[in-house]
């Protein structure tokens, strides 16, 4: 039934500020992005939003991977921050790194902060830091035994 996992999906606030942190600081790739506003009846009935209109990117992670980015127009989201992580529905999205230190360091240099230094919890190292929307990301440096 399912083989893999397709895409990863975010609601931001402001697209072409997204795809500058994504492009820029993540240095993912920008496969593909609207240039106007989307409103189709269709879509907003498999989103179950009525009335929903929005624009997106698809950015590319790694070799495989897709992101895809939303900045909803019409109905406009009820709220400008992002959910804490103990909220229902709440998710985060965990970068795979080789060296989780280099890979920090680069970061910093570019102006993201962390939440913390690199935890190590039996050799899984992960350390968290937030988009531009507040929404939590983590680079993730598995135990070799996990890959």
């Amino acid at each position: 039934m399912i083989k893999d996992i397709f895409s990863s999906q975010l609601v931001v606030s402001d697209l072409e500020r997204s795809i500058e942190f994504y492009t820029e600081k993540l240095e993912l790739k920008l496969i593909e992005k609207s240039t106007e506003p989307i409103n189709d009846p269709e879509l907003s009935e498999g989103i179950n939003i009525p009335d929903a209109s929005f624009k997106f990117a698809l950015l590319k992670i790694g070799e495989e991977d897709l992101l895809e980015l939303y900045e909803f127009i019409n109905p406009k989201p009820e709220t400008d921050e992002a959910v804490p992580f103990n909220s229902i529905g709440a998710s985060r999205i965990n970068f795979l790194v080789e060296n989780i230190e280099d890979a920090k360091k680069e970061l910093e240099a570019k102006g993201i902060e962390f939440y913390s230094p690199v935890n190590d919890f039996d050799g899984h190292k992960w350390v968290l830091f937030s988009d531009p929307d507040g929404i939590a990301l983590e680079l993730v440096q598995p135990d070799e035994s996990e890959l």
